[in-house]
């Protein structure tokens, strides 16, 4: 006899997913991939190993809008053609062969330094080094002025809502997102995060990117921490809203 629809939801529902590490919260878990992920245990594993391949990956990527873009097309890929556990466990493998050679490329080289400009004044110019202004402090752009404010918690429930009417509402623009640290990135080789806690599971967040804070600034950064910034949603990367953030974090 078939199980009624809601006897099924509700038992999918009870599931332990405590039991293994999956990095999406499955009581939301909607297409069939992601259902098989969190009642598979060897899926389960699986896909918080990735998130740490991915991770490693992304924070040595120069260019990571082409790297979100890849990754969103792979997970839309599984998310389209896989209906089975043996295509999603195949998917897994694809991944990891594929962002454990990111995450093992040589970081790139830093620029050369500037020569130093010449005086014209001969020996002299060693014993009266020429003085720089300091930089102008840049003032807020009118978007970054007129930014929003969102909540990070409301960012990811609208995407987990409809991904698609998210980044119509989103995507390409300036917002204030504020929330909790969940966790601090800082590689020295690669562009510092931070992830924010997006919903009561600690697991689902939304990740900031500062390319231009020097990595040592974003270590500061503790979890738990409330903390704002004004970014460029870029918008869903492997379940999670990625944003760009280029100017400095209020706390």
């Amino acid at each position: 006899m078939k199980k009624p629809a809601w006897i099924a939801a509700a038992a999918l529902s009870v599931l332990p997913w405590g039991a293994h590490a999956v990095t999406f919260d499955c009581a939301k878990a909607r297409s069939i991939p992601e259902k098989l992920i969190c009642t598979t245990p060897d899926l389960s594993r699986a896909d918080d190993h990735l998130k740490q391949t991915f991770d490693a990956a992304r924070a040595r990527a120069t260019d990571k809008k082409a790297f979100n873009d890849r990754a969103r097309q792979e997970w839309q890929r599984r998310e389209k053609t896989c209906t089975d556990a043996a295509c999603v466990r195949q998917w897994y493998a694809d991944q990891e062969r594929l962002y454990a050679l990111d995450a093992s490329a040589p970081a790139p080289a830093p620029a050369p330094a500037p020569a130093p400009a010449a005086t014209g004044q001969g020996d002299s110019a060693s014993n009266n080094p020429l003085r720089m202004p300091p930089p102008a402090t840049t003032p807020p752009s009118s978007n970054e002025a007129q930014a929003p404010e969102v909540a990070a918690t409301a960012l990811y429930a609208d995407y987990q809502q409809n991904a698609s009417a998210a980044d119509r509402k989103y995507k390409g623009k300036t917002i204030k997102v504020h929330g909790t640290v969940a966790s601090v990135r800082a590689p020295a080789n690669g562009t510092p995060y931070i992830e924010l806690t997006a919903a009561d599971n600690p697991l689902p967040s939304v990740h900031l990117d500062f390319p231009d804070t020097p990595p040592e600034r974003i270590a500061q950064i503790g979890k738990g921490q409330k903390i704002a910034a004004t970014c460029v949603v870029q918008g869903l990367v492997i379940g999670d809203p990625v944003l760009r953030c280029p100017g400095a974090i209020a706390r």
